[in-house]
């Protein structure tokens, strides 16, 4: 059987990092950080949101 990691901790594993790059890579990196965004509102979010849910159901 396989764990299962609860949704807050995608979130914090997830977000927590990307915030940390966003604030400490300076002005040079705009495109990056704009990317990264786009990434974590398209990719990461949904499916942390999907997973999440999920979790919440199993119980």
């Amino acid at each position: 059987m396989s764990k299962k990691i609860p949704g807050t901790d995608w979130i914090f594993t997830g977000f927590v990092p990307w915030i940390l790059y966003w604030t400490l890579s300076g002005p040079g990196l705009w495109t990056e950080q704009k990317a990264g965004a786009v990434f974590w509102l398209s990719v990461a979010l949904p499916f942390v949101l999907q997973h999440s849910s999920k979790n919440g159901k199993e119980g």
